[in-house]
C-alpha cells in the first residue's frame, strides 16, 4: 500500500507534486544556508537567488537552457511558489525553529525533508533522460546527456557563486566525487532498465535505492556505495593501459632533461 502510494503520488505522478517540491525546496534552502559561516556577509537577495540555483533547481535550469527550452522559474506553474515557501520556512520561521529542527540529526522533520529530497534526486535524472529523448529522438546521446546535465548543473552554479564571493572553488568534473559516480551509475542503469523493466519500474527502483541510501546515512554515517566500484574500474583500466602501453597523460608531454621532445627520443630508441 505504501509503495503504491509512493509510486502514484510521487515517483510516477504526472507533473511535479507538492510532496516532492516542498521538501526539496526546504532542503535546498538549508543546504545554501549551511554554505555560510557565522559572520559571513550575506545580503537579503543571496539566499533567494543563490539558493535557487546552487541547490534547488540549477541542474534542471542548465539542462533546459542547453536544450533551448525555458527553465522552471520561467515556465513552471508551481516551482517559484514552492521555492518561496521553502525559503521562508528555513530562513524566517519563528525562533528559527524550522532550521533548528532540520539541523538536528534524527529529528522527524529532518528525516522527512531528507527523504523528500532523496525522491527528488532519484526522479530528476530519469525525468531529464526522458526529456532529452522526447525532444531529440534521433540523437543517440540526448537521454544520457540531459541526465548528466541535471547532475552537473548545480555544480556549475555553485562554482560561479563561490567564485563571485572571492573563493577558489573547483567544478565537480575537475575532481569527480560522489555526484559524478552516482550520476554515471544511475544514468547507465536507467538507460538499460527503461527498456527491460519499464520506465515506471525503473524510476521506482532508483527511488527506493536512493531513499534507502540516504536513510542509512542519516541513521549511521555518510558513505558512498559506488566508490569501491569506481576504484576497481580505475584499477582495471590502469592494468590494461600498462599492459598495452596506452598513453595516460592528460597534459602536454614533458621535455627530456636535455630539452629534446620525448616523442623523438622514443622514436629514436625504436630504430
Amino acid at each position: 500500500m505504501a509503495l503504491e502510494w509512493l509510486s502514484k503520488e510521487m515517483v510516477n505522478a504526472s507533473g511535479y507534486p507538492m510532496y516532492i517540491q516542498l521538501p526539496h525546496a526546504m532542503w535546498a534552502a538549508k543546504a545554501f544556508r549551511d554554505m555560510h559561516e557565522p559572520g559571513d556577509e550575506v545580503s537579503w537577495l543571496q539566499p533567494i537567488i543563490g539558493g535557487y540555483f546552487c541547490h534547488g533547481y540549477g541542474g534542471t535550469a542548465v539542462r533546459d537552457l542547453m536544450m533551448g527550452m525555458a527553465p522552471a522559474f520561467v515556465m513552471h506553474v508551481d516551482v517559484p511558489k514552492y521555492w518561496a515557501i521553502g525559503y521562508l520556512l528555513v530562513y524566517h520561521s519563528p525562533l528559527d525553529c524550522i532550521y533548528d529542527m532540520m539541523s538536528t540529526r534524527y529529528h522527524p522533520l529532518r528525516i522527512l525533508t531528507r527523504l523528500g529530497e532523496a525522491v527528488d534526486v532519484a526522479v530528476t535524472l530519469p525525468g531529464a533522460y526522458e526529456k532529452g529523448v522526447t525532444n531529440f529522438p534521433n540523437a543517440m546521446m540526448a537521454g544520457p546527456a540531459a541526465a548528466m546535465l541535471s547532475v552537473y548543473g548545480g555544480s556549475l552554479w555553485r562554482y560561479m557563486y563561490n567564485k563571485g564571493r572571492g573563493q577558489k572553488p573547483k567544478v565537480e568534473w575537475m575532481k569527480p566525487g560522489g555526484p559524478t559516480r552516482r550520476g554515471i551509475v544511475y544514468t547507465i542503469f536507467y538507460h538499460w532498465a527503461r527498456k527491460h523493466l519499464g520506465v515506471k519500474e525503473s524510476r521506482m527502483f532508483i527511488t527506493l535505492f536512493h531513499c534507502t541510501w540516504e536513510l542509512l546515512q542519516e541513521l549511521f554515517s555518510s558513505f558512498d556505495p559506488f566508490e569501491e566500484l569506481f576504484n576497481f574500474v580505475a584499477l582495471v583500466i590502469k592494468v590494461i593501459s600498462s599492459t598495452l602501453k596506452l598513453n595516460t597523460l592528460r597534459t602536454k608531454k614533458p621535455e627530456d632533461v636535455d630539452g629534446t621532445d620525448p616523442t623523438f627520443a622514443v622514436a629514436k630508441s625504436l630504430r
